[in-house]
């Protein structure tokens, strides 16, 4: 009787990979479905039918013969590649139906579906294969000839080839169209089938003659191939083809060094003790994870393995992994069914299951510790504890960061992406960034602030439109007041025109909202229909504008800036065209907005004289003509300098320090018993000028300078705490490009009611300049009135003099899970207001406190800092967005969506037609 395959490989090799196909594919449909023609929707409902009807038959099959514990008959292997090829011809051909070109590649979501469509339509075809070579097998059968065989395949096309490139003929006519991809496909199975065959045949052979070759041949496929073939797609190897990282990045050494101790653990002949016969067992699994890894990655491209064969000689090395796959996988089948005599069956199944775990759940845990490093940082930088500035492992941070660099790398085409390790990098970015990912700016502050990089990253600025190329014509206003909630509601319908004779313009402007006064509404006319805006969380939001305007589809977006300013943009302008927009404005008074050239009142009638309470009593808006009424006084400064600590200062540094502290007091008449000393580098000890000696032996120069974190801790303590004296930052190092970094520092403007406080002296030049603004000259004796709430006497908080109202927070230690929105509109507003100063006031509690925010926004339908107003053209977009927002709301709010956005491969008969013009494009290396 012949050797069988068990029915649990039907299993392993249909049912879980159609079941992975199938479950992408749903995914990627309820998406677009409502963009496929009538059409397209008939293949897709040939391939979920097929997908479903084929798992179940093959999957209801092997529970039979499980039951009958039967093996797999050859017929049914006959069956998978009778059923799984022309399926996946099908699907390929006719791509353009299910993956439409009007439809672009990101709407599908983050996965290659033609790729994972090659990668999962393998393993049946290689179960089919395996299980005819069983079935065809022979006492007499040489190995040798059938290897030889499989060789003469890509000889004969190599031939052809040669000679039609000579007569000048390269294809063409319907005839040729037909039967090429016909016999390519017959002679791609043929090839594998005696491949397999043979070195089945010559694994299994046992003669003397063959036993002195077995030794050489086992070398050749367990060692020198796999090294030669890491070798040769890292670029080691200088050769005159494009082979750097072409099927992914495996340069690590530990692919190195597993290949060849799996080679060495793969060549060792069987020991006579079973005991030792038992270690070489659990060696064999615990490699057998790196070997199927690798069969894995090369599935899709095993198609290509004759056409590479020809066109360049070192194309063989790409049926490496299936070659070891297979000897390997017999290998430990014979293992067992030897060991099975001498140790309990449990015991080596258990052995065996343990042994094969081991590699992925060390690279597991080697995640999970990434992930506890790059949280370290990510929590220092962006929800610090300011009572706290703790000590880390910039060591550690640094060598994430660069694996965060490699891992986040994407595809530019069909394929892996070069550069990027293949499945354990999307392993790698789903355990450690919550399948997201960290933007440029962020991974350069991060290295900025651990590793000292020269320079800290600036975001990338908000660029306003050119009023001379696209232009806000005018702006109609609505202006309704509420008598019974006492709040205004300012409707804004805006007409935008296009000056140039180009298309695909965008428009894009910002402007500033008073405080309490929020936006409620927006829309977008959109093909004659008004489109309104989706309320949506702000990373999504962004990402998916950015997407669509790589097109020219139709989306329009609004967002905050920072506390105050809103970020608006509106895409595509054809040429010539003029467009409707708007949005909608709740505030408690009138108040003027500026909107490019246009001035705009919004509202009518005096300034109301209102201090309100929210009913929770968390916060209180005071308008403008209340704060009007409150006593102006002039609190006293009081320097707090930030020294440079960062590892690109030395110890000489600390005289220097002191003497320079000492000539900034005296030039400048600053007392010194108010004044603090925060010597600083990622992190920072702070003390008063007298005692800041001892803060100076307890700091080590490492990592970068970060004095944000300093000042957000100095801000919120005196918001907190208020009193008659008010920092200012004195920024201290011999660097000249010293500088600070705004945005980190203006979502704390309510604590801020003095705004010239930033300031960078050079000791060596000794300059000192303004950060903020152009006021170059310092005084600290220079009056700079505030207004003291609720009395100048016995005041509880001090508000900037600028003519605006202003919210303040009674509770800032207020943590909060969830809200109960007051049912006033307004209120409301004010409600998420107060939250949002909280966050900042404590940004520890991010990670709850944030997605409560952005919930409650929703709820109310408000737009505060976290979310956007987001118009979409089709319902595909909105799903995209529903998907999305899912996934950013489960993760850190510090972790960004990719960035940039590729093409779908849409290659009609990308299996066929890739082929021909690998073999035909070998004209040049016979010409040449």
């Amino acid at each position: 009787m012949k050797d069988r395959t068990p029915p649990f490989w039907i299993f392993i090799s249909i049912t879980l990979p159609q079941l992975l196909l199938g479950s992408l594919m749903l995914t990627a449909f309820l998406t677009i479905k409502s963009l496929l023609d009538p059409g397209d929707l008939v293949y897709w409902t040939l391939f979920f039918g097929f997908n479903v009807l084929s798992i179940a038959g093959f999957s209801f099959y092997a529970l039979h013969l499980i039951r009958i514990k039967r093996g797999i008959h050859w017929i049914t292997g006959a069956l998978a590649i009778a059923l799984y090829l022309p399926a996946l011809i099908f699907v390929l051909y006719h791509s353009n139906h299910y993956f439409p070109r009007s439809i672009p590649r990101w709407m599908y979501g983050e996965n290659d579906l033609l790729m994972y469509m090659l990668t999962f339509n393998m393993p049946p075809l290689l179960l089919g294969l395996i299980t005819m070579v069983k079935a065809t097998l022979r006492g007499n059968d040489s190995g040798f000839k059938n290897l030889g065989a499989a060789l003469l395949i890509p000889t004969i096309w190599y031939v052809t080839a040669y000679g039609l490139n000579k007569l000048g003929i390269y294809g063409g006519g319907r005839i040729f169209s037909f039967i090429f991809p016909v016999l390519l496909v017959i002679s791609t199975l043929l090839f594998f089938f005696l491949l397999v065959r043979g070195c089945y045949v010559l694994y299994q052979n046992r003669s003397e003659r063959w036993e002195k070759f077995r030794l050489v041949s086992l070398f050749l496929i367990g060692i020198v191939f796999p090294l030669l073939g890491l070798a040769l797609n890292n670029g080691i190897l200088d050769i005159k083809a494009p082979f750097d990282m072409l099927f992914g990045n495996f340069s690590h050494p530990l692919f190195y060094i597993i290949a060849l101790a799996n080679g060495i653990v793969f060549c060792i002949p069987r020991p006579e003790s079973p005991n030792h016969q038992l270690l070489q067992y659990a060696f064999r699994v615990f490699f057998y994870s790196y070997a199927l890894y690798f069969l894995v990655v090369f599935l899709p491209y095993l198609p290509l393995a004759i056409g590479a064969i020809i066109a360049f000689g070192l194309g063989f090395l790409m049926l490496t992994p299936l070659l070891l796959g297979v000897i390997q996988g017999q290998m430990i089948h014979e293992d067992y069914q030897l060991l099975k005599n001498h140790f309990p069956k449990n015991k080596l199944i258990a052995l065996g299951v343990l042994a094969f775990l081991a590699i992925p759940i060390s690279l597991s845990l080697h995640f999970y510790k990434d992930k506890y490093y790059l949280k370290t940082a990510i929590n220092h930088i962006y929800h610090p504890n300011l009572k706290e500035s703790p000590k880390v492992n910039t060591a550690s941070i640094k060598r994430v960061l660069q694996h965060v660099k490699h891992h986040r790398q994407r595809s530019s085409g069909f394929g892996f992406a070069q550069h990027k390790t293949p499945y354990i990098s999307n392993v790698y970015q789903s355990i450690v960034l919550d399948n997201l990912t960290l933007s440029d700016t962020k991974v350069k502050e991060i290295e900025h602030v651990f590793a000292g990089t020269a320079n800290a990253p600036t975001s990338r600025a908000f660029r306003v439109s050119d009023s001379s190329r696209i232009r806000l014509d005018s702006v109609q206003v609505n202006s309704i007041y509420n008598t019974q909630e006492k709040y205004w509601t300012s409707s804004l319908d805006l007409d935008i025109t296009n000056l140039q004779d180009r298309g695909l313009q965008e428009y894009a402007t910002q402007f500033e909202l008073p405080v309490g006064a929020w936006i409620s509404e927006y829309y977008l006319m959109m093909e004659g229909r008004k489109e309104m805006g989706i309320l949506a969380e702000k990373r999504v939001a962004l990402w998916l504008y950015n997407q669509i305007t790589r097109g020219s589809r139709d989306p329009g977006i609004l967002y905050y800036l920072d506390n105050r300013n809103i970020g608006f943009r509106v895409f595509p302008f054809t040429a010539r065209q003029k467009r409707q927009t708007g949005f909608e404005i709740i505030h408690k008074e009138p108040f003027e907005l500026r909107l490019d050239q246009h001035t705009i009142f919004l509202g009518e009638g005096e300034k109301s004289n209102e201090v309100f309470e929210a009913q929770d009593g968390k916060a209180i808006y005071i308008s403008s003509s209340a704060k009007g009424n409150l006593p102006k006084v002039a609190r006293k400064a009081y320097p707090h300098f930030i020294l440079d600590y960062s590892d690109s200062v030395g110890d000489s540094t600390k005289e220097a320090y002191t003497q320079t502290l000492l000539d900034l007091t005296k030039n400048f008449t600053i007392s010194p018993e108010k004044a603090k000393v925060s010597p600083t580098n990622y992190r920072s000890v702070t003390k008063t000028y007298f005692g800041w000696e001892e803060a100076q032996d307890a700091m080590e120069y490492e990592g970068g300078f970060y004095p944000e974190r300093v000042i957000q801790s100095e801000l919120v303590k005196n918001y907190k705490e208020p009193s008659e004296y008010y920092p200012i930052f004195i920024l201290v190092g011999e660097r000249n490009h010293l500088r600070l970094n705004r945005e980190k520092i203006a979502n704390l403007d309510f604590a801020m009611p003095e705004k010239h406080i930033f300031y960078a002296y050079n000791p060596t030049s000794k300059e000192l300049k303004s950060l903020v603004g152009n006021k170059e000259n310092f005084d600290l004796t220079a009056v700079e009135n505030v207004l003291a709430y609720p009395n100048a006497e016995t005041p509880t908080a001090y508000l900037a003099n600028d003519g605006q109202p202003s919210i303040l927070s009674l509770e800032p230690d207020y943590s909060f899970r969830s809200i109960d929105l007051p049912e006033n509109k307004w209120e409301q507003g004010l409600a998420l207001e107060s939250r949002w100063y909280s966050l900042q006031i404590h940004p520890e509690r991010d990670a709850s406190n944030w997605k409560a925010l952005t919930r409650n926004s929703f709820e109310a339908q408000l737009l505060t800092p976290t979310t956007s107003f987001l118009a979409l053209e089709n319902e595909a977009q909105k799903q995209v967005l529903i998907n999305k927002q899912k996934q950013t709301m489960k993760a850190d709010s510090a972790y960004d969506l990719t960035e940039d956005v590729t093409n779908m491969s849409e290659p009609p008969l990308w299996l066929l037609v890739g082929l021909m013009m690998l073999l035909f494009g070998i004209r040049r290396r016979f010409s040449s």
